[in-house]
């Protein structure tokens, strides 16, 4: 009996062809906000943070070719976790757009209008230092594109320097701190857009533990100077860090925000529970202790900040975490409560945070499954409002050509969401594999079973691997000896140009298959269009998914990117890269062996199934019993892969059936 075969697949997507019509936008359930009893009114200045511009799709106008941030790299993300338009990036909170582009200007103008229409007097929007040296801001294109539009808005966006998760770097030293700050506000501080309180501009960043105690009281100092006289203007500072005589005392800052409601209300938990500890009784003690420095401090601005919820959630930050935190939003009562003690003690200004940290589930930004009341996704932007004195309107939704296209039949009444694979068993005296279908806007057309690609290389000796460095692929290759490719060297496959080109399908499907328990991961480089067009001196492609993709050799883990094909097919010698990658703990992992490796132009050469169900030829619920006696593959040695698709050409994520870790008669991908 061979080993544990791990079984991945990379899903390389051509863009989806523009269609001219544009549906009647959906309506969406609408919130009773009277459920909430008496909503009091904040006239306080309240302002939203953490509107993160880190989010990558292969979706919008120059777009990339994968995903960034979405999917904290796990590899579920071009699977349906239900409904079917719901992509499995990990947390719970969906985005009512989907999986957006960050750099999208439709989508960005969407965004800053929803901010706008809640009545909230501002935004920060984070903006990471660059890793090398920390002189500039990442991303300041992007940043280019939302002051841009806030302009014409007429709302206003101000600077959170999201430094403090650069430790150890050159980012947090107080002259390269000063010169970055100062040159982006000697750059945009004077734009109409940007957030001024007191007639400055405003900046804010985190100052927990003063960098972990590497930056002094003396050298914040000289990092404000240097600052403004970098800007040529006075700068308003917000820092974020607790209640500190030293830092409170200097005549530089200008507000401070000493506590969130996390502190108290977000308590680390051992599994889901239905209410987990809330401490109200700290909560009103740190806001008793600021209260006392304002009163210390009566020059001073003190801030609070306030969460609408919390869930630092296991599959947002790895599936085996079994403790975490989490705050339930109780369908904004927690913010309305929250608000209310705050008022008590008349803090300068309110920040709440976030607009769309999707990984950690503090979004207000209109979204799907985030504890919403009545299942209204605009719901935490209506509560703003009312909070703010406002009535909420939704601004149209963007162009459909800017949202992921799995949302289109939602959003906008067209169907290009692909069928789920919900069901697959094996039926060894057969043999055969059964395989169940669903799809909500269109009827099943095909479930079908492939063994193995049209291009290929198929190891059969799983006894005795060898090292081999594959140069290109034929059709029906077999490497030499009939063993496992070890993969101790860069492994690379040649994709050959005359087949991408002749390939009528959208789609192009790799598939490896590899044994091992050695710790270490496998690193996956693959051919993709990298825009840095868009990209001024000092702005990082860090994140960029082009590089390629991790996958650990966990033994069950499917993995999935998703690069353009039509970059691929432009390539004289397009090829993917395998190669080893070592962990903290395991810098020098040992080679891992590779039995299959498939590349799929078109599932032309798949075995179509015999239809089980009795339900109507149009159903859109289908359950199929495909044959596989004739096949090579055994589903207990190898691996089958089953695809389906619909009756308006949408095609599922193939599913990887592999019976050696499932049980003999059933096996739910």
């Amino acid at each position: 009996m061979p080993n544990a075969l791990l079984k991945i697949v990379l899903l390389l997507v051509l863009g989806s062809a523009t269609l001219s019509l544009h549906a009647a936008e959906h309506q969406f359930p609408q919130a009773d906000l009277s459920k909430l009893g008496n909503i009091p009114t904040i006239d306080t200045p309240f302002y939203i943070m953490e509107y993160h511009i880190w989010h990558k799709s292969p979706f919008g106008q120059e777009s990339p070719d994968g995903y960034v941030h979405w999917d904290m790299g796990h590899d579920r993300i071009d699977r349906a976790i239900g409904p079917d338009w719901m992509r499995d990036k990990g947390p719970v909170g969906y985005p009512l757009l989907g999986l957006y582009n960050a750099e999208d200007m439709n989508v960005i103008r969407w965004q800053l209008a929803c901010m706008q229409n809640t009545g909230v007097d501002g935004t920060f929007v984070q903006m990471f230092p660059e890793w090398n040296q920390g002189e500039y801001f990442d991303r300041t294109f992007i940043w280019d594109k939302i002051i841009d539009i806030a302009d014409e808005l007429g709302y206003k966006v101000g600077l959170h320097d999201e430094v403090q998760f650069r430790g150890g770097q050159p980012a947090q030293k107080w002259d390269v701190m000063g010169k970055r700050i100062g040159a982006f506000i000697k750059q945009y501080g004077q734009r109409s857009a940007f957030l001024k309180i007191k007639n400055q501009p405003a900046v804010a960043f985190q100052f927990w533990n003063r960098f972990n105690k590497t930056m002094s009281v003396e050298d914040l100092g000289k990092m404000i100077d240097l600052a403004e006289k970098t800007a040529g203007c006075d700068i308003y500072w917000i820092l974020h860090m607790a209640p500190n005589d030293g830092v409170y005392a200097m005549d530089k800052v200008d507000a401070f925000i000493t506590m969130a409601n996390t502190n108290a209300l977000n308590h680390r938990v051992s599994g889901y529970t239905d209410s987990p500890k809330q401490d109200w009784e700290m909560m009103q003690g740190q806001l008793d202790k600021t209260k006392a420095y304002a009163k210390k401090y009566p020059n001073k601005d003190l801030g609070l900040w306030v969460y609408d919820g919390f869930e630092e959630s296991p599959k947002a930050f790895g599936d085996g975490r079994t403790s975490f935190r989490w705050m339930p939003r109780q369908k904004g009562k927690t913010l309305i409560t929250c608000l209310e003690k705050y008022e008590a003690i008349n803090p300068a200004f309110h920040i709440l945070t976030s607009w769309n940290d999707w990984q950690e589930n503090t979004a207000i930004e209109p979204g799907w499954q985030s504890d919403v009341l009545d299942g209204d996704p605009y719901f935490y932007c209506k509560l703003l409002a009312k909070l703010k004195g406002h009535t909420f309107t939704a601004p149209p939704l963007p162009a459909k050509e800017s949202v992921d296209p799995w949302m289109w039949q939602t959003l906008y009444g067209i169907d290009r969401t692909p069928p789920m694979l919900t069901h697959v068993r094996y039926l060894p005296m057969a043999p055969a594999i059964v395989a169940t279908a669903a799809d909500t806007g269109s009827a099943i057309q095909s479930i079908k079973v492939a063994e193995h690609g049209d291009l290929y290389v198929d190891a059969s000796d799983y006894a005795a691997p060898v090292f081999h460095g594959v140069t290109s692929i034929n059709p029906g290759r077999t490497v030499e000896g009939g063993y496992q490719l070890a993969v101790n060297q860069p492994i690379t496959v040649g994709l050959l140009p005359e087949m991408l080109k002749q390939c009528k399908s959208n789609m192009v499907y790799i598939g490896l298959e590899f044994t091992d328990h050695t710790a270490g991961n496998i690193l996956v480089y693959y051919p993709c269009q990298n825009k840095l067009i868009n990209y001024k001196p000092g702005d990082e492609n860090r994140f960029d998914v082009c590089a390629g993709i991790s996958l650990s050799n966990s033994g069950k883990q499917v993995a999935a990117v998703r690069p353009m094909i039509g970059f691929l097919k432009d390539q004289a010698n397009p090829e993917i890269r395998i190669e080893l990658k070592g962990t903290r703990k395991h810098p020098k992992p040992s080679p891992i062996t590779v039995s299959r490796i498939h590349v799929f132009t078109d599932f032309a050469e798949a075995k179509a199934g015999l239809r089980l169900d009795a339900g109507k030829p149009d159903s859109q619920v289908q359950t199929v019993r495909v044959e596989i006696g004739n096949l090579k593959t055994a589903p207990t040695q190898k691996a089958a892969y089953i695809i389906a698709t619909d009756a308006s050409g949408n095609v599922a994520m193939p599913v990887v059936y592999h019976g050696v870790d499932a049980h003999a008669f059933m096996n739910r991908p």
